[in-house]
C-alpha cells in the first residue's frame, strides 16, 4: 500500500538575482561587488576562480503541478510488484496481479495485490 500525493512541489526560478563578488583571506571576506538578498527562498551557486569568488543567488517560488494520475499509478504498481516478485520464494509462480487505486483528499492510495501458486507437496526419496 502507497501513499501518492495528487500535486507535486516544482522550485521554479523567477528570474530575479543578486551577485556578489568577493575575496576571503583567512575568516575575512572582502568584497568588491555586494547586493542585499532579500528572497526568502533561493538558490545560491558558488564559483571560485583563482582568489575571486563569485556568489550568485537565483530567487525561487514553489509552484504547485497536477500529475498525470495514469502514468504515476503504473509506475508505482510496476515499481511496487517488481519489490513483492523479488521477495516471493523462486518456486512461487505468479497468477495475477491485482492493483486497486482509491482517490482520498490529496493522496491515492495505491494497493497491489500479486496472487502465486506454490506446490507445497514434499516428494519421498524412495531408497
Amino acid at each position: 500500500m502507497k501513499k501518492i500525493p495528487v500535486v507535486e512541489k516544482i522550485k521554479e526560478r523567477t528570474g530575479n538575482k543578486v551577485k556578489n563578488i568577493f575575496i576571503q583571506i583567512g575568516n575575512k571576506k572582502i568584497f568588491f561587488k555586494k547586493e542585499m538578498n532579500n528572497f526568502s527562498n533561493y538558490d545560491k551557486i558558488v564559483n571560485k576562480k583563482g582568489f575571486f569568488i563569485t556568489e550568485e543567488c537565483f530567487e525561487i517560488q514553489e509552484k504547485n503541478k497536477a500529475i498525470d494520475k495514469k502514468k504515476v499509478i503504473d509506475n508505482y504498481s510496476k515499481e511496487m510488484i517488481k519489490k513483492i516478485k523479488q521477495s516471493l520464494d523462486k518456486n512461487t509462480e505468479v497468477v495475477d496481479e491485482i492493483v486497486e487505486e482509491k482517490a482520498e483528499n490529496e493522496y491515492i492510495i495505491l494497493r497491489v495485490l500479486v496472487v502465486g501458486e506454490e506446490n507445497i507437496a514434499s516428494q519421498e526419496k524412495n531408497n
